[in-house]
């Protein structure tokens, strides 16, 4: 009888099912000079613009965890919309095999070109969630709504082929067990500022190109 339940035990883990398993805690916000950014609370950028936000909405995808490039981790369905207006979408945990080694995380702001040409999808992808142009534009990776001194303003920033690639690639130094992604919009409305950007384009992948080089990754 012993045999036999050694028999199972090491077959139960040699599917998988028995492996040792760690829970990293992953969570996002957006900051304006290190504070924190709520919906319709007021910001003073340093140009002494006073910005408020609507709406804050952005695609975190292809989460993966590396040690020295190598991956040791890739999230099954990576695909997160952080939607402001749900505070719930702002925290999730990672699940993943027993690792001893330093880590480093690995991820997008955005939607990558073959889930766009992929077509509209479920879950967070799913285009009810007002992320999605059409099947030409496909996903919108940031959209930001709100004013500025009192005049309204729309970015939605996506774009997925060719010079209107938008998507951007992010990977951290060490990390711990618990990662928060902040992304800081201080110099986004710093530089040039429109009124509306809405589609595709130059524009959209500049700036969308800022608010990745100041995100900032940290316990």
């Amino acid at each position: 009888m012993k045999f036999l339940m050694l028999s199972i035990f090491m077959g139960i883990q040699a599917l998988g099912f028995g492996q040792a398993s760690e829970v990293y805690q992953v969570s996002s916000t957006a900051t304006m000079n290190g504070q924190v950014v709520e919906l319709d609370g007021v910001y003073i950028n340093s140009n002494n613009d006073s910005i408020q936000f609507s709406k804050v909405k952005y695609y975190l995808s292809r989460i993966e965890l590396q040690h020295d490039r190598d991956v040791l981790f890739t999230e099954n369905q990576s695909y997160h919309l952080i939607d402001f207006e749900k505070p719930e979408t702002q925290n999730w945990e990672l699940h993943i095999p027993e690792n001893r080694q330093s880590v480093q995380i690995s991820f997008q702001l955005g939607i990558d070109s073959l889930t766009n040409v992929s077509g509209a999808m479920g879950g967070d992808l799913d285009p009810t969630l007002g992320m999605y142009w059409t099947w030409q534009s496909g996903y919108i990776n940031v959209k930001l709504e709100g004013k500025i001194n009192n005049q309204e303003f729309s970015y939605h920033l996506g774009g997925y082929s060719g010079d209107q690639n938008a998507v951007q690639r992010v990977l951290s130094a060490e990390i711990g067990a618990r990662i928060s992604i902040e992304l800081e919009l201080s110099a986004l409305f710093s530089s040039e500022i429109y009124d509306s950007v809405m589609s595709p384009g130059i524009q959209a992948v500049s700036m969308s190109k800022i608010i990745v080089e100041s995100i900032r990754i940290h316990e």
